[in-house]
């Protein structure tokens, strides 16, 4: 129009240059404006790339030419604006809050007027995620146990865990599931309980779910009675003693690092364990309170032993001693207990002061309902037997 046109701008190098306006291509305007070529700036990255629709996650994109300290810096998620700052040669932006979870384009302005600088990167919004358990909820001081956290919106990528003020690497984090994340603890400051959080954008925004994790005493092994059992025959008791039993539902004996039965809690220094079967050898005995994780602390060594085999008996025959309570010389019962031996009956017996030896005796029926049997016997020759005369060797 008569009051408006539009001009391509030349390549040159950074600086700053005067604008002036001809209508012949030989006369210029008198008045001039000043026109700044700047060096082309180039974002390097973006750190995090993703945050929760809540909004308020401080992204930083880094690289070279971004501006000067004080100069005006918008950042574009999107349709919607937020205001940044040049920090260091950075710039720092505040992501707004959305309704829905997706990706969006984040462009920088700088100046004033805002000018685009021409970079375009992509930010991925993600539904905020939520811890509702953890298991097991308690562990050893010294760390080391497994813990599955289980919740909501979990992120396969950019996943971390803190308990209490220590964050974990990417090495002691699996991502399992959108609701299972399992974590390695660390090593607790002292016996307590600390908040335990979970990350999905590398750590620069945690849950606040508010879940917290007991740290404790890890249960220690000094002895087992008796320290060995027979392989493969479960069901034999063994006391353990030791200290820091904790007197839990998951309070348990671990035979190895597969085999665990409850345990019965005596006291913070005793308990009693069934030792399951399993095959020859000598296992680590350990006890832990969860009853998920084997025992972190000292433990004992307990064997099993082979029962062994039979594989020859001699003799293999005997005699068997029978008692009775009576015995009959043919028609005279005597009433005594005598031994009688069952490989062939042979009585000895004293008549006065005579060894006698009487063959030829049998069992019979004593007529008391069939069931009792007793020798009867011919009297020795020459010793009649009367019940005052016999008397058991």
């Amino acid at each position: 129009s008569s009051t408006m046109v539009a001009c391509k701008v030349p390549e040159r190098g950074s600086g700053t240059v005067t604008v002036t306006l001809s209508n012949n291509g030989a006369d210029v305007s008198a008045r001039s404006r000043w026109f700044e070529y700047q060096a082309a700036s180039t974002i390097y990255s973006m750190t995090p790339s993703s945050g929760p629709i809540a909004g308020g996650t401080f992204v930083t994109l880094a690289g070279s030419e971004l501006g000067t300290p004080g100069v005006l810096v918008v950042c574009n998620f999107g349709p919607l604006v937020s205001a940044g700052t040049l920090e260091n040669g950075r710039v720092v932006c505040a992501a707004p809050r959305v309704t829905l979870s997706g990706v969006v384009t984040v462009r920088i302005l700088r100046g004033e007027p805002a000018v685009d600088i021409g970079v375009a990167l992509q930010y991925e919004y993600f539904a905020i995620a939520q811890i509702a358990t953890l298991i097991p909820s308690r562990g050893d001081v010294e760390g080391g146990v497994v813990v599955s956290i289980l919740g909501e919106g979990f992120r396969e990528k950019s996943v971390r865990c803190k308990f209490g003020m220590k964050m974990q690497d990417a090495f002691e984090t699996k991502w399992e599931s959108s609701t299972l994340v399992q974590c390695i603890s660390p090593k607790g400051e002292a016996p307590g309980t600390v908040g335990v959080e979970v990350s999905v954008n590398d750590g620069a925004e945690f849950t606040s779910s508010g879940v917290q994790y007991m740290y404790e005493d890890g249960a220690q092994v000094y002895d087992v009675m008796p320290s060995r059992s027979l392989m493969g025959t479960p069901g034999q008791t063994v006391t353990v003693t030791g200290r820091y039993f904790e007197n839990t539902a998951g309070l348990s004996c671990w035979f190895g690092d597969s085999a665990l039965v409850p345990a019965v809690f005596v006291s913070s220094t005793i308990l009693m364990c069934t030792v399951p079967a399993r095959g020859l050898g000598t296992i680590y005995l350990t006890v832990s309170s969860n009853g998920l994780n084997m025992g972190q602390r000292q433990g004992k060594d307990f064997e099993y032993v082979s029962g062994g085999k039979i594989f020859s008996l001699t003799p293999s025959t005997g005699p068997v001693v029978l008692s009775f309570s009576r015995v009959i010389f043919s028609t005279h019962e005597t009433p005594f207990k005598i031994h009688v031996s069952a490989s062939g009956i042979l009585v000895r017996m004293r008549c006065g002061s005579h060894r006698v030896t009487v063959p030829d005796c049998k069992l019979h029926s004593s007529g008391i309902g069939g069931r009792q049997r007793v020798p009867v016997c011919a009297p020795p020759r020459g010793h009649p037997a009367t019940p005052q005369q016999v008397h058991q060797l």
